[in-house]
Formats: structure tokens, C-alpha cells, sequence
């Protein structure tokens, strides 16, 4: 098997893998409720921290132990990349501006959820926008993987 579509398939693997765990089980409360406030930058960067580490630590335990060989700093390219574009996605206002120009705003507003009697919300689970969220990291992953196995060498 070609070396880069072995290092591709093992890392992408892990980061979808690894994606649930680190966007709902390591972020806190506290970084989940403010990571999209005005003032969250801080709550978004601790919970894409803790995000990066456990998915970097996944991939090279996956790469690792499957013998694929990839550099540490192919891993590090692509842990950068979904690290950045993850904390875009999640300060939310660069997320509804890329839904805005994709038409997909009236949709998302839309599809909400009401978690207690007479508050709605249009972020979160259950929501449409945590849908595009979601889907928005998965397909980053997908250029993080690449990144990865593009610049390993064969």
C-alpha cells in the first residue's frame, strides 16, 4: 500500500475517531457555555487545547502502533489546522457568517430546541447549527489528514 494513503487513512481514523471525546467529553461546562461569548477566547482556546492534545496523542498512538510511519511534525501540521479552524468554528460568529453566505441561516435559525419552558436555543445539542458544527470539523479533518500524509515522506 502507497505510504501516504497508509499515514492518511490511520490519521484520519483517529481524528474522527478521537472527535466526539474531545469536543464533548473533555470541554467543561464552563468552556461550553462561553467559548462563543464575546469575551470566551480564553474558554475556547482551553477547550481547543485539551481537543488538540488528545487528538495529537490518538493519532500517534494509532500511527504508532499500526507501524505507519509519519513525522511529528506531519502531525503537528495537521493537529494545527484543525486546531485553528476549530477555534474558528467554535467563537460562532464566523460559523453563522459562513452559513449566512451558504444560505443556510433561515434553516439553522429554524432548527432549534427549547431545553427548559419558553427559552429557545439555536446553538447546542439538537440544534441545526451544531449539525453544520460538527460537519464543518469533519470536513477540516479530512484537509488535516491530508496535510498529514502529504507532508510525510514516502
Amino acid at each position: 500500500m502507497n505510504q501516504r494513503l497508509a499515514i492518511y487513512a490511520a490519521v484520519q481514523s483517529a481524528h474522527l475517531a478521537v472527535h466526539p471525546f474531545g469536543d464533548f467529553i473533555l470541554q467543561t461546562d464552563r468552556q461550553a457555555r462561553r467559548k462563543g461569548d464575546e469575551d470566551g477566547q480564553l474558554a475556547c482556546l482551553a477547550h481547543v487545547g485539551s481537543y488538540s492534545v488528545a487528538q495529537l496523542l490518538v493519532s500517534l498512538a494509532v500511527t504508532r502502533g499500526l507501524g505507519v510511519k509519519v513525522s511529528l511534525r506531519a502531525l503537528l501540521v495537521g493537529a494545527a489546522v484543525n486546531a485553528t479552524t476549530h477555534y474558528v468554528v467554535d467563537r460562532r460568529k464566523p460559523m453563522w457568517k459562513l452559513l449566512e453566505l451558504l444560505r443556510k441561516d433561515v434553516y439553522v435559525k429554524s432548527a432549534t430546541v427549547q431545553r427548559k419552558p419558553g427559552v429557545v436555543h439555536d446553538t447546542g445539542p439538537g440544534t441545526a447549527f451544531m449539525e453544520c458544527d460538527q460537519a464543518t470539523h469533519k470536513l477540516v479533518s479530512v484537509l488535516a489528514s491530508l496535510m498529514t500524509a502529504w507532508l510525510s515522506k514516502p
